[in-house]
Formats: structure tokens, C-alpha cells, sequence
């Protein structure tokens, strides 16, 4: 027996538990796809840090299916509480959310060009690019560090733009990423306590 076998007949949990929270990974890497979908043409390297997120959410599922500890449950927690903790500090400080946005340049031409006044906390903190359709972004921020633009750049139905539609979003994206680092925990705590046990 492999090692990977051997930790998995090591750690039964019920299935219900496993595809509850492959569900709720599963809208976490949805929101995450999404978000990469909007922001890849105005910010790469958010657009590319969203979708490493999407990645790693279904490469987590697929382990979580398959009873690995590490990258499944591990690599769930990594994914949806690294995502819940971001919007957390960037909902309190919005000052984070204009630091990620320095990050990255447009993805293409002709996109994310900033417009004076569309950071109502922080005047010119980015260049003035015009009052253009390519202003970024379209609606500025909501004043709590998440975006409240109506981008249709895509057609799929979601919890919102930056962070999860606007501030009134915002606690249900991170409680549905905050419930599987709970489930995840609690599935390992009782791995540790059955392992003893044992």
C-alpha cells in the first residue's frame, strides 16, 4: 500500500462532510473565476492571481474527493482562507485594496486607464488618463476597498466584481469561504483525535 493510500484509509471522515465542502470550494473557485474574468483586462496580475485561486480550488476538490489531507484539505484552506483573509483587510483597510491595484498594468490595450476622481478616499493616487469608457475603474470604489463597478465584460451570473458586489456582498463571499476553513479544520481535528486514538 502507498503512502498516499495509507493516509487516506487513515482519514475516513463521513462523505457528506467531503462533498459539502467540495460545494462550497466549488463556488469559492467560481467567484475566483469570475473575478479573473473582470480584472484580467484591467490588471494582470490580480487577473493571474485570481486564477491561480480557481487552479488551486480544483485541484483541492479533486483531493478532498479523494480523502488527501494535504492537497486537498490543506490546499482548501490555503485557497479559501487566503481569499477570506484578503477581503477582510482590504474591506477594513482600504488603503490594501489601492496598493493590489499598483500591482498591475492593463492586460490589453486601450483598457485601465484611470479617471480623475474615481477613488473618492484617495485623490490622485493614480495618474489621470481621461473621462474615457476605458476609465478604471468604471465606478470607482464603494469606500469600503472592493470595487462597486457594473462591468459587462462577461456574461456570467456572480457574487459581484472585486471582492463580491459591492460591500453588501462581501460577508457572504467570505462566509462561504470562512464555512469550508471551518469544515476543513474540524475534518482534520478529527483526523488527529482518530489517529490517537488508534
Amino acid at each position: 500500500m502507498s503512502l498516499t493510500e495509507t493516509e487516506r484509509s487513515q482519514f475516513n471522515i463521513r462523505p457528506v462532510w467531503r462533498w459539502v465542502a467540495s460545494l462550497l470550494l466549488l463556488v469559492v473557485g467560481y467567484i475566483h473565476f469570475t473575478l479573473f474574468w473582470t480584472m484580467i483586462r484591467f490588471n494582470h496580475v490580480m487577473g493571474i492571481l485570481f486564477l491561480i485561486a480557481v487552479v488551486g480550488s480544483l485541484v483541492a476538490i479533486i483531493g478532498i474527493v479523494r480523502n488527501a489531507r494535504v492537497w486537498g484539505w490543506g490546499l482548501g484552506i490555503a485557497v479559501a482562507g487566503g481569499a477570506a483573509l484578503t477581503r477582510a483587510l482590504m474591506s477594513i483597510f482600504p488603503g490594501l485594496a489601492i496598493m493590489l491595484m499598483r500591482l498591475g498594468r492593463p492586460a490589453f490595450p486601450g483598457n485601465g486607464r484611470f479617471s480623475p476622481g474615481s477613488f473618492p478616499f484617495r485623490q490622485g493616487a493614480f495618474p489621470a488618463g481621461g473621462s474615457g469608457s476605458g476609465a478604471y475603474p468604471p465606478t470607482g470604489f464603494n469606500g469600503t476597498g472592493v470595487f462597486r463597478g457594473n462591468f459587462s465584460a462577461h456574461h456570467f451570473p456572480h457574487l459581484g466584481t472585486f471582492a463580491g458586489g459591492g460591500g453588501a456582498m462581501v460577508p457572504i463571499s467570505i462566509a462561504i469561504e470562512a464555512a469550508f476553513v471551518v469544515i476543513a479544520l474540524l475534518v482534520i481535528f478529527q483526523r488527529q483525535q482518530s489517529h490517537r486514538t488508534g
